[in-house]
């Protein structure tokens, strides 16, 4: 919410589960919504329902497997964001281009949350001496 300017947010998107999806929850606004897609910290998250109430709150999951499955609505999502990407709309954040050989590196770089943006590995970089 400090990132917010105080205000808290009608639209929290949540992969970690746990105690983030508690957090999430608290930081989301009257009528806000939740969108659960994940939960990499390996535990639940738990919905008390008053949360819900009070607040007119919306809890939901998405699974990409099930999207994907709609194969003609999955293909116009992809066209969609690959236009938005070429119109320069889009621009992925990339956190850091690394070597081939570093892969474990980046993969623990992942793990312990050092990274933001996305890790690009580069089968034809050097490794640096």
């Amino acid at each position: 919410m400090e990132a917010n300017g105080g205000h808290k947010f009608d639209l929290v998107l949540d992969r970690s589960g746990g105690e983030v999806f508690s957090e999430s929850l608290k930081a989301t606004g009257s009528r806000g919504r939740v969108v659960c897609y994940g939960t990499s910290s390996g535990q639940p998250g738990q919905v008390i329902t008053g949360a819900l109430i009070g607040g007119s709150r919306t809890v939901s999951g998405f699974w990409l497997m099930d999207f994907l499955r709609e194969a003609e609505t999955a293909r116009r999502a992809i066209d969609s964001l690959f236009g938005l990407y070429r119109q320069g709309s889009l621009t992925p954040r990339i956190g850091a281009v690394m070597p081939l050989e570093r892969a474990g590196a980046a993969l623990s770089a992942i793990a312990s949350r050092e990274t933001v943006g996305k890790i690009l590995l580069d089968p034809k970089q050097e490794v640096a001496a």
